[in-house]
């Protein structure tokens, strides 16, 4: 029966053929193709396939040309009342055995209503129809592990290749040498400051909203812009000038007059030995920054001569992380930096 077959995994469906005697070209057909061939050789060579224990299976809901034999003489030896009136003994007690013995399940389906087994027959075509890939599943735990790994690994090469792709890597070292400098850290550590001061005397104005998106957000965003308009008063360019004299300017020429790296390459180059050196000391720069900002950044400290108001330092103290004290933590650090870089260089 087409519908018991269809059920069949193709591997199945193989070894079907093979037992009923099909040669190796079951293996490289289609699956509908191979049941239409497997039940057209069946139903060809039913009379020696039907005892075949592999095949019971298909015969027991498709009725085989021996069980149709049978039952035509069952039901011509009940037809004839003269023979079944003069056979007594072992005749008459199979006779009655044949009547009283249970319908074989090949009689159940043919008397099963052609609407039921149409109804059925469409129902398993359709299935097969709307998912075709059900002949193609994996036929074991393990196939589908193995499907599963292959699948994994594919997702972990694209991952890798993109990745080197991308040059992280590369980019990741170099930002990564660049920062392992003393220069990076003074860098960094001045940038910090700028910023925090630049926040206070420059402020950001409101522009507009951007209307709500709804997927993201429920309310309007407000834009804001600096304002420029600033540049223009002595709020921006009193402290700003300030902090740059106290905290660069100075510092950078106590270290650029100070300078230790310069001597010491001088002295290694005498003994053939190679040296870098800076052009201004990164130790002295932090420990003059230290001291300028210790001096000035007090309640009654230096004021050069009246030239620097209290407000104008008020304001660049408030704007540092910390006020004072996140100044100091800085040189120390810049400091602390540049005599670890001397000790990795003896």
């Amino acid at each position: 029966m087409a519908s018991w077959l269809h059920r069949q995994r193709k591997a199945d469906l193989v070894e079907l053929a093979d037992v009923a005697g099909m040669e190796g070209a079951a293996t490289d057909m289609r699956k509908d193709d191979l049941i239409g061939a497997l039940e057209q050789h069946l139903h060809a060579n039913a009379s020696q396939l039907s005892n075949v224990p592999e095949l019971q299976d298909y015969w027991n809901r498709v009725p085989s040309p021996i069980k149709k034999e049978s039952e035509t003489a069952t039901s011509s030896y009940k037809e004839s009342p003269a023979k079944g009136v003069r056979s007594r003994g072992r005749r008459a007690a199979s006779s009655v055995g044949l009547e009283t013995s249970p319908e074989p399940i090949t009689d159940l389906l043919r008397k099963t209503p052609k609407a039921m087994k149409k109804a059925a027959q469409q129902t398993m075509d359709a299935a097969f129809e709307k998912f075709p890939s059900l002949e193609h599943l994996p036929a074991s735990p393990a196939d589908i592990a193995n499907l599963v790994e292959r699948r994994t690994s594919i997702i972990a090469d694209q991952a890798q290749h993109i990745w080197y792709d991308t040059h992280i890597n590369e980019h990741l070292n170099t930002a990564r040498t660049g920062l392992s400098t003393v220069l990076a850290v003074q860098t960094l550590s001045l940038f910090l400051e700028a910023y925090n001061l630049q926040t206070v005397t420059m402020p950001w104005r409101f522009a507009f909203n951007l209307p709500a998106l709804s997927p993201f957000t429920s309310n309007p965003t407000a834009i804001r812009f600096p304002d420029f308009f600033v540049l223009l008063t002595s709020g921006y360019w009193a402290p700003s000038l300030f902090w740059s004299f106290t905290n660069l300017l100075l510092p950078a020429l106590f270290g650029w007059f100070f300078n230790f790296t310069m001597a010491a390459a001088t002295k290694t180059r005498r003994g053939h030995a190679a040296a870098n050196h800076y052009d201004i000391d990164p130790f002295v720069f932090s420990v003059a920054k230290m001291l300028i900002v210790w001096l000035v950044y007090q309640p009654a400290g230096v004021r050069f001569w009246g030239l620097i108001s209290e407000r104008t330092v008020a304001v660049v103290q408030s704007s540092m992380p910390f006020g004072t004290w996140g100044m100091l933590v800085n040189a120390c650090v810049g400091a602390s930096a540049s005599l670890y870089e001397a000790v990795l260089k003896r």
